[in-house]
């Protein structure tokens, strides 16, 4: 192909895209299932077609060959989705961080309050803090912090409730 063939099949490939624009879009539309994702798409494999112009070989219709490769590109795209999975639009994401946004005020009081328990707890003996830490702040189950502790289920159960009758003691002000 010479310089001027291809100079030509370039402005031609132009000339397809913006008649044609419309219908590449819908079939890139169709495989992806997303109108901003298809769009995108098409303009991708558009500048793909302007770059390899020089193969196309007149076999089929121009907007035959641009169909080929806005199918393929959006092909690309899905498979692309489905290895790192869905992409979330970036309105969604900044709408959830705003919905979770900390309040500050919130949050030092429960600094302190965690500082407070953690106090109390430290004045606690070390068998009464293992079992209200697996129990009551990692959620393990009864069973499951009576393994780790080596005990009956029994024995866990009324060591628990021991330790947190002696924490609500030393919570309690006394009169």
């Amino acid at each position: 192909m010479t310089l001027q063939t291809i100079k030509a099949d370039a402005a031609a490939v132009a000339a397809v895209s913006v008649e044609r624009r419309d219908r590449l879009v819908a079939v890139a539309r169709r495989v992806l299932n997303d109108d901003h994702e298809a769009e995108d798409c098409v303009q991708d494999a558009l500048i793909r077609a302007l770059n390899h112009v020089d193969s196309f070989d007149g076999r089929s219709s121009l907007f035959t060959w641009l169909y080929r490769i806005t199918v393929n590109e959006a092909l690309m795209r899905l498979r692309s989705r489905r290895r790192r999975g869905p992409v979330e639009p970036l309105d969604a994401v900044a709408e959830r961080a705003d919905d979770r946004a900390i309040d500050p005020e919130a949050a030092a009081v429960s600094r302190d309050q965690a500082r407070f328990l953690q106090r109390h707890l430290a004045r606690l003996s070390a068998d009464d803090r293992a079992v209200i830490r697996y129990r009551k702040l990692a959620g393990y189950s009864t069973a499951e912090t009576a393994a780790a502790l080596g005990l009956t289920d029994a024995a866990a159960k009324v060591r628990l409730h021991r330790a947190m009758g002696r924490l609500k003691a030393s919570l309690t002000p006394a009169a």
